[in-house]
């Protein structure tokens, strides 16, 4: 026969027929404590309940939340809404008001390629390309001052902006290069160059 180890706590009587499983349930005895039950009878082992760890229920995480876009100036907002693609150009027309001089204002923009995609802009006082990359980044630009003019070549779709004539040259040098894939924003360009005095005429073939 077993008998209880000394000064503990004799059992409680046998559960109802509908048998427990095996495993830790309140001590009818005393609510602070647990005790084991072996899946026929009650046994001696108890152990504190108050030092069980206390089971948290979980939190649903919050849904991930858009970052706020940045608030664009007015003149970039209005080129930007009548631009017909300007896909790929997103970070670039973000930070295009960082790159403007105080009195500058832009006229147009669309989407170009250079490296990568990126934004080209005509503004009062020059055209220029921005593309920022992860490990490279492509900026270029040309003041009206030293631009003799803008070809674009629709089978290409390669915009070429070449410089002013030196010497006793005819023609300019090509200064750089970029491409764009829609002719209609091609010419909206062309239309914002000339509101601006000092821009050459933009010459499509």
């Amino acid at each position: 026969m077993n008998y209880p180890p000394p000064g503990s706590t004799p059992p409680p009587p046998p559960p109802s027929p509908a048998a427990l499983a095996a495993g830790w349930y309140p001590d009818p005895l005393d609510q602070q404590l647990r005790r084991y039950f072996d899946g026929a009878r009650w046994t001696f082992w108890t152990r504190d309940s108050r030092l069980e760890p206390v089971a948290h229920t979980p939190v649903a995480a919050a849904a991930p939340t858009q970052p706020a876009q940045p608030k664009r100036r007015d003149d970039i907002a209005a080129a930007v809404a009548a631009a017909r693609n300007l896909l790929g150009a997103g970070k670039e027309l973000n930070q295009l008001e960082q790159k403007l001089y105080p009195d500058e204002t832009v006229l147009a923009v669309a989407s170009a390629v250079c490296g990568g995609t990126g934004v080209l802009a005509v503004t009062t006082h020059r055209i220029l390309f921005s593309w920022i990359g992860v490990l490279k980044s492509v900026h270029l630009e040309s003041r009206w001052l030293d631009v003799g003019g803008i070809h674009y070549d629709p089978a290409q779709r390669r915009l070429t902006v070449v410089g002013k004539p030196t010497g006793r040259k005819k023609y300019g040098q090509p200064l750089w290069t970029v491409q764009i894939r829609d002719r209609k924003d091609t010419e909206r360009l062309a239309a914002a160059a000339r509101q601006t005095a000092a821009a050459p005429r933009l010459d499509i073939r």
